[in-house]
């Protein structure tokens, strides 16, 4: 089971919003990772404004206004591509859950509550 600790693990203050993404986002992926069957170790969950920034900088990231700043997204560590082959197989339980996912930018995936401007299931950063 992922926990909030976990989602918010630099300890970042939140606001009452961020509460209810975090929540909502907690809900979801533990739904999703018990349709997996596996652990799933979170990368990264909520960020500051200057650790998007960094990323930014550091060419890892494009996105000012991330997800990631209202605790609304994820990004779980998969070096191997397991976990985004299970997505791409499980659309249906992604859907189910309410999740959008970033096509694969990496050793990781990307999955948020809230539907990119495409509306798509799958859509690039």
């Amino acid at each position: 089971m992922i926990t909030l600790k976990e989602l918010n693990r630099f300890n970042l203050p939140t606001t009452p919003e961020i509460d209810k993404n975090l929540a909502i986002l907690l809900e979801r992926l533990n739904l999703i990772r018990a349709a997996y069957g596996k652990p799933l170790f979170i990368t990264s969950g909520l960020r500051s404004q200057a650790q998007q920034s960094a990323l930014i900088r550091s060419g890892k990231s494009t996105a000012p206004h991330s997800n990631h700043l209202v605790g609304a997204a994820v990004d779980i560590g998969d070096q191997s591509g397991d976990f985004y082959d299970w997505c791409q197989a499980n659309e249906s339980i992604l859907e189910e859950a309410q999740l959008w996912c970033e096509n694969r930018q990496g050793p990781w995936q990307h999955l948020q509550i809230f539907p990119p401007k495409s509306g798509k299931r799958w859509f690039n950063p």
